[in-house]
């Protein structure tokens, strides 16, 4: 995860936990040794796979979840990151790339999440 990230998923989870959402980081960043990312995979890690998904159904949106992928405010989802999002609109989810922690409020606010006030 880059810096700019880090610090807005640390925001993000906050958030997020204020508003007592049932949700999960998914920990797909960061540099692991060839045995323990293969272990990795081989139990389910895949690449592109949102950086949250929130399993408390939205108030305002007929959907089964929420995945956000979240980046710095100039970063850029990979190919394999839109592809999770595509399927799981396909899914009956709402998902999207999210740039910075407000961003992701907004969103979530958007589909009805109330959550705590952020200063920052």
């Amino acid at each position: 995860m880059r810096p700019g990230e880090a610090e807005d998923a640390v925001v993000l989870t906050a958030w997020l936990r204020g508003a007592s959402l049932l949700f999960l980081h998914v920990p797909n960043e960061g540099k692991r040794s060839g045995r323990t990312g293969a272990f990795l995979r081989r139990t389910g890690l895949a690449k592109g796979a949102p950086d949250y998904l929130v399993f408390t159904p939205p108030p305002l949106a007929d959907v089964r979840g929420v995945a956000i992928e979240l980046k710095s405010l100039r970063g850029r989802a990979t190919p394999e990151q839109r592809q999770w999002l595509a399927d799981l609109e396909s899914a009956g989810w709402a998902a999207q790339v999210c740039r910075g922690w407000r961003a992701a409020v907004e969103f979530l606010e958007s589909l009805g999440f109330k959550g705590p006030a952020i200063r920052g």
